[in-house]
């Protein structure tokens, strides 16, 4: 936050194949470790108004990075020369009192490859924008809740060119 404050220029290259940045400078990964946080924020809050999450450990506790404890919450260690990027890998909150509607912020997750929200009270329309955004998803788990609607099209276009490697959802 401090860097991107200064206004110090965001730099950043991808992998074209994996779309995962190869190289990156400060004010790139504290914008994004503010983006990813503050989506899960909002996750927290939108799914558990009305009633609480089974887990939700570190969820909220000031100062504690969202990879170090955070209850579902799974990071990778990307390096470009001594910067460290921690973007959230997975984000596994099945079987966990998790109520309402997924928040289309969710889909500022760039770099997740799993999205497990099975087994809760999940309602409304899946994001469109998770086929368009998250790229880099392998496995997305939805069943078991109480989602209506079709499964956004670039969901099923990942699908169907072999990068999301497993849809979980409901049927009818």
């Amino acid at each position: 936050l401090d860097s991107v404050k200064k206004s110090e220029t965001l730099e950043v290259n991808f992998d074209e194949t994996t779309k995962k940045p190869t190289s990156f400078n400060i004010a790139y990964v504290e914008q994004r470790e503010l983006v990813e946080r503050y989506v899960l924020l909002i996750l927290y809050y939108k799914t558990s108004i009305m009633q609480e999450w089974i887990s939700n450990d570190n969820w909220l506790k000031s100062g504690t990075h969202v990879c170090d404890g955070w209850h579902g919450v799974t990071c990778n260690d990307i390096k470009s020369g001594d910067i460290t990027f921690r973007p959230i890998s997975i984000l596994n909150l099945s079987s966990n009192n998790v109520t309402g509607s997924i928040p289309e912020e969710i889909c500022h997750l760039h770099f997740s490859e799993e999205l497990n929200l099975q087994n809760n009270a999940l309602s409304g329309l899946v994001p469109e924008c998770l086929g368009q955004e998250l790229r880099s998803l392998k496995k997305i788990h939805l069943g078991l809740n109480s989602l209506s609607g079709k499964m956004p099209l670039g969901l099923c276009e990942l699908k169907n060119d072999y990068f999301l490697e497993e849809i979980i959802s409901d049927c009818g």
